[in-house]
């Protein structure tokens, strides 16, 4: 009978350090309500939200979301940065990852140098673009 079923599931999140896909937003979402854009892509996305030490500073992130050092450090298959400079600090904690999506409004920010695909433009707009694709 039903009642018989075991219907414990682990669904422990997953950690920064381990999750395949993530989503980080820096300063350059602008303030809260942009930082906002980048969670619901995650969430959408079913990725991690993480954030540079900038975003950490802001308030918009716990200490152990800081992507860097002092912060974590990550492996994903997919890292999409949105708004982030990319200095030597944040990209630090970015042990090899398979595939790099930067956002920027700034074509010699160093992120875009690392990127797999650059997107240059604003980063609210650029993700609020992307969430409209993804869910409509």
């Amino acid at each position: 009978t039903w009642l018989d079923l075991d219907l414990s599931l682990d669904i422990s999140p997953v950690s920064l350090s381990q999750a395949k896909i993530v989503v980080a937003a820096g300063r350059g979402m602008g303030d809260a309500d942009g930082f906002a854009l980048a969670e619901k892509l995650a969430q959408a996305m079913e990725a991690i939200i993480a954030g540079s030490r900038g975003a950490y500073d802001e308030g918009w992130i716990a200490e152990e979301q800081i992507v860097g050092v002092g912060g974590e450090l990550i492996r994903p298959d997919l890292y999409i940065a949105c708004g982030i400079s990319g200095d030597i600090y944040h990209t630090f904690g970015l042990q090899n990852p398979k595939f790099v999506v930067a956002i920027n409004s700034d074509p010699d920010a160093p992120i875009m140098q690392i990127a797999n695909v650059a997107v240059l433009g604003d980063a609210p707009q650029v993700v609020s673009a992307m969430l409209d694709q993804l869910v409509g």
